[in-house]
């Protein structure tokens, strides 16, 4: 990371995404440093036979291959899946799957020869599907039975998909291992849209809590329909890219993915993220304006994890008590609040430029919103244990927040806050 640059500088999106594109690296490069002491411990192992050498393998080469799949979702996804498994001196059948997995993701097959003979096997994940971590094609056996294929077939795959017009697909007969490549669609040129993968197909659990919120056993191809309507998905980032144009590029350089999801009439969202799945968000269809907001929501998650993950901005040690906050129906504790008014911050400028762009009436909840995050900020100032980190982003976002919102700033579109 630049050492110039500090979290205040990742407070509001202002068209310098070289900046977020560092923050993402350096947040990936931290990563790199938890799981490589897991891969010197397989790389150790004889129990777990080729991959112990896959493991070597990835530690003696330069990093770079690793540091790109610490900042991708199903990378990461995988170290999480790994991380909840506390006994790694015990390899049984489970372990050995989750390493063919770590096989899986670090087999390139657009780069340079990296070892993989054409013949050699590559595990496909559930459903005989196949991807690359960056999601942007994909491949799905035709036996659906089907566990591995071969390293050749999918360089072919890579080929094929390269030439693809996005959302097409193409049959793949002479591989060895018949099946269909699609091109996934991206949006501006740099997100993909996708469902594909079976580790995006998350399953709720209904608690709507951060510990516990995801059933981690299952799959749930229900909720995760592999067709969509992409001009739903795409219609909220036009509306972004038309009002605010800075938070349009910043949204395309920290997020990898967004993933489609069926509309769930008993959800209290359409949209979320989750930190085991860091540069990805799941967004259900829905109006264009809603999603708009819900977009900003997500990714000033996602945003903010990476921050966190750089510079610490609350103390470990914090009150237990959880106080009552407008935006959600249970008492929340410091951390989620304080999350919170970040998040806020961004819906509340965004329905401002919103407003001004005279597209519909939002001024209302523009107001709504910015009052609520006016409290939240007075409940963190008292009761938050900030680090100096936590205390200049926290000043930041109050700055931020009292431009936008207060008459006489120069602030264009504070005439939203104008009437209370």
């Amino acid at each position: 990371m630049d050492s110039q640059l500090t979290p205040r500088d990742f407070v509001i999106a202002n068209h310098n995404v070289d900046a977020t594109r560092m923050l993402r690296k350096t947040a990936a490069v931290r990563q790199l440093q938890e799981i490589a002491p897991f891969l010197a411990h397989i790389g150790s192992r004889p129990d777990c036979g080729a991959y112990s050498e896959v493991a070597r393998n990835a530690l003696m080469s330069d990093g770079t291959r690793l540091a790109e799949l610490c900042e991708l979702p199903v990378f990461r996804a995988w170290w999480q899946s790994v991380a909840r498994l506390p006994d790694w001196d015990a390899i049984d059948a489970h372990k050995l799957r989750l390493l063919g997995e770590f096989d899986s993701l670090l087999f390139d097959p657009e780069g340079p020869s990296d070892g993989k003979r054409p013949d050699d096997e590559i595990a496909l994940a559930v459903g005989a599907r196949y991807a690359p971590a960056h999601l942007q094609w994909f491949f799905q056996a035709d036996n659906h039975g089907c566990l591995t294929v071969p390293a050749g077939a999918l360089r072919n795959a890579a080929e094929i998909a390269a030439e693809l017009e996005p959302g097409a697909s193409a049959q793949i007969d002479r591989s060895g291992v018949p099946g269909q490549v699609t091109r996934s669609v991206l949006i501006g040129g740099r997100m993909t849209v996708t469902n594909f993968h079976p580790s995006l197909k998350l399953k709720l659990s209904g608690t709507n809590q951060r510990n516990s919120g995801i059933d981690w056993q299952k799959v749930d191809w229900e909720n995760y329909p592999d067709d969509w309507d992409m001009p739903t998905y795409r219609a909220p980032f036009d509306l972004l890219e038309k009002i605010w144009p800075e938070e349009f590029d910043d949204q395309l350089e920290t997020l990898v993915c967004m993933v489609p999801r069926k509309f769930d009439e008993g959800s209290r969202s359409i949209a979320f993220t989750v930190s085991s799945h860091q540069g990805a968000m799941f967004v259900s269809p829905g109006d264009p304006r809603r999603m708009l907001e819900m977009i900003l929501h997500e990714k000033a998650h996602v945003k903010e994890r990476y921050v966190r993950e750089v510079w610490p901005l609350l103390e470990a040690e914090q009150t237990q008590e959880r106080f009552s906050v407008p935006w959600r129906p249970d008492p929340r504790p410091i951390f989620g609040i304080f999350e919170g008014i970040y998040v806020f911050l961004q819906v509340v400028i965004g329905l401002a430029r919103y407003q001004d762009a005279g597209i519909e009436d939002v001024a209302g909840r523009a107001r709504k919103l910015a009052g609520d995050l006016d409290a939240a900020i007075r409940l963190i100032e008292k009761q938050a244990n900030l680090t100096p980190a936590g205390r200049e982003w926290l000043g930041e976002i109050k700055t931020v927040f009292e431009t936008v919102t207060s008459k006489g700033t120069g602030d264009p579109y504070a005439a939203v806050f104008a009437e209370s």
